[in-house]
């Protein structure tokens, strides 16, 4: 199984179509069930509640600077509820969903 695990993370790591999120994971030696159950893996099957439960429903992050302000926790901010999935993607590059709104962040990387 480590092995197969092994083979899966480097064809993530080389795989433009997997990146961000299930590649962490799968690095980290969890498989697709983890995150998708026992079904075959699709986006049906994914949901904030998963993440939550092995994250908390406001993980810490990285401080930062944005539009010149020091932010301790993107996580804790002026919303009440965030969407995982709004940054975090599993299988393309993940964004900075605050981007939408605020201009600053170019340079912010988002796992």
């Amino acid at each position: 199984m480590k092995r197969i695990l092994l083979i899966l993370s480097l064809i993530f790591a080389f795989n433009p179509a997997f990146a961000a999120v299930a590649d962490q994971h799968s690095a980290k030696g969890m498989e697709c069930a983890s995150c998708h159950g026992p079904e075959k893996p699709s986006s049906a099957n994914i949901s904030e509640e998963i993440c939550i439960k092995c994250h908390g429903e406001t993980p810490n992050g990285k401080p930062f600077k944005f539009e010149g302000h020091e932010v301790k926790n993107i996580h804790a901010g002026h919303f009440d509820a965030y969407e995982c999935m709004k940054c975090h993607k599993g299988h393309q590059p993940s964004v900075l969903a605050c981007s939408e709104c605020h201009k600053g962040g170019a340079d912010i990387k988002v796992p």
